[in-house]
């Protein structure tokens, strides 16, 4: 049996509200969509320097994510803020309802 506290009993509730945003996110961006707002979710991967993973990742584990990209590297903050800011951007004004995968195309954290 897991408990509370088990690492992991909190990667399931983790991933478990990672997957909540998905359906909430494709709901808001219908509701405000009239109103010219757009909605999207950035769901990132391994981001490394961040509080998020800290020292706590051992580096085999660390090793195995990374493993898991396309790129073969861990991904950095700049990269949720560079693909955010172009959410931001004109550019975008069409894009919603969309769920952006930062993570060097890895599939949901495994």
């Amino acid at each position: 049996m897991r408990r509370l506290g088990d690492p992991r009993h909190e990667a399931g509730c983790y991933a478990a509200a990672k997957a909540a945003l998905h359906p909430y996110s494709h709901d808001l961006a219908a509701v405000l969509g009239p109103q010219g707002i757009t909605v999207n979710t950035v769901a990132p991967g391994y981001i490394e320097g961040t509080e998020f993973f800290a020292d706590r990742l051992p580096s085999a584990r660390r090793e195995a994510l990374i493993a898991e990209t396309s790129t073969r590297r861990a991904g950095i903050p700049d990269d949720i803020a560079d693909a955010v800011g172009w959410l931001a951007s004109p550019g975008a004004a069409q894009i919603t309802a969309q769920i952006i995968q930062v993570n060097g195309g890895a599939e949901r954290g495994h």
